[in-house]
Parts: C-alpha cells; sequence; structure tokens
C-alpha cells in the first residue's frame, strides 16, 4: 500500500477488504468511546437532593381528567376506581424487604429487591396516572389511599434505611428515578404523574 500528498491512496491500496476492515475498526472506535463516556457521566453524575414536582415529564401526554367519583362498587366501568390494587408486587416487595435490609444485603438479595422495587414502583405510579386522566385531583387521593396501607409506608421507610446506609443510589435506576426521588424525599403521598403544561 502506498501513500503520496499529491495523489493520494495508489488504486490498489484501498481494496474492497481493506476499506471494510477500516469502516469496522472506525466503527468499533466509536461505539467504544460512547459507551466510555456513558459510563463515567453515569458515575459522575450526583444523586437528587430533592424531590421532583412530579414524575414522567419524559411523557407528558394528559391533563388532569374531570370524570366524576363514582358512587356505584358494582359499575364495572369504574373498576379503576373501585378495584384493590394488585397483591402480588405487594408480597413480592415485602419479602425482598427481608432478605436486603439496611444492615445486610449482599449482591443476590440486592438485585432480588431491586427487581421488586422495580415492579412495585412501576404498577404504583401506572394507577396513579391512570387515576390522575380520568379524575384528576380526587384521583390523586384515591391513588394515595389505595397506596397508603401500612405494608406500603414500611416499605416506603425501609427505602429510606436502605438509601441512608448507602445499599443503592438513585443514579442505578435507570427507570423510575423521579418517582423514587419523590418517595424517599417527599413521601409517598407526594406521587403524581407531570400533566400536559406543567413542565
Amino acid at each position: 500500500m502506498s501513500f503520496s500528498f499529491a495523489n493520494g491512496f495508489s488504486d490498489s491500496a484501498l481494496t474492497p477488504r481493506r476499506a471494510m476492515a477500516a469502516g469496522l475498526f472506525i466503527g468499533g472506535a466509536i461505539i467504544v468511546g460512547l459507551l466510555t463516556f456513558g459510563s463515567l457521566s453515569h458515575w459522575l453524575k450526583s444523586d437528587p437532593t430533592v424531590a421532583p414536582a412530579c414524575y414522567g415529564a419524559d411523557r407528558v401526554n394528559h391533563a388532569a381528567g374531570t370524570k366524576p367519583v363514582p358512587r356505584n362498587p358494582d359499575n364495572r366501568d369504574d373498576a379503576l376506581w373501585w378495584n384493590p390494587r394488585g397483591g402480588a408486587y405487594l408480597e413480592r416487595m415485602v419479602a425482598a424487604g427481608h432478605v436486603c435490609t439496611a444492615k445486610s444485603c449482599d449482591p443476590k438479595a440486592w438485585e432480588q429487591y431491586r427487581s421488586a422495587l422495580f415492579w412495585y414502583l412501576s404498577e404504583r405510579m401506572q394507577r396513579t396516572r391512570q387515576l390522575d386522566s380520568n379524575y384528576g385531583d380526587r384521583g390523586l387521593e384515591r391513588a394515595r389511599v389505595l397506596f397508603g396501607g401500612k405494608a406500603d409506608l414500611d416499605i416506603e421507610q425501609g427505602l429510606r434505611d436502605r438509601y441512608n446506609a448507602g445499599i443503592f443510589h438513585i443514579k442505578d435506576f435507570r427507570q423510575n428515578q423521579d418517582a423514587l426521588a419523590i418517595v424517599l424525599f417527599a413521601g409517598g403521598r407526594a406521587l403524581r404523574p407531570c400533566r400536559a403544561g406543567q413542565v
């Protein structure tokens, strides 16, 4: 392979095979660089210290609902309001809290706790958002009732205990960071989805 500033590469220098190899090398270098930058920015990023006003700012597409509060528990059309919250994710969260405590939480126990927390928060966020979309502020109050039992309050306090003990950082979670910060710093009663025009 030969190169001169006057003529550039010779005709035989850049064969299809060499061009492909050069392209793969350049592409690989770019990917490695992006991954390295993403990893560094994650670890350099600091945790929030205050609760945001709402969660889901990246998917704001609803306004507060205006439906009247349902009066008939037997009306299937109002199941969103009357149905109790699902018990499976709550039970899974409680069980995970027994194996990962603020005093002892090995990597395997932490993964179990982290997974349970993801599904517990996801269910809570989805139901709260649906109630807000349908009933507005009264829907948010209904969500506080549904997710305000003793087990939920214990989960919230346990979450704070583990956070204060350094078991985890908010930035360790790729999803639900805003909701997690709200529960940690303001309490579950402050959990609310972002509405259109709010952010």
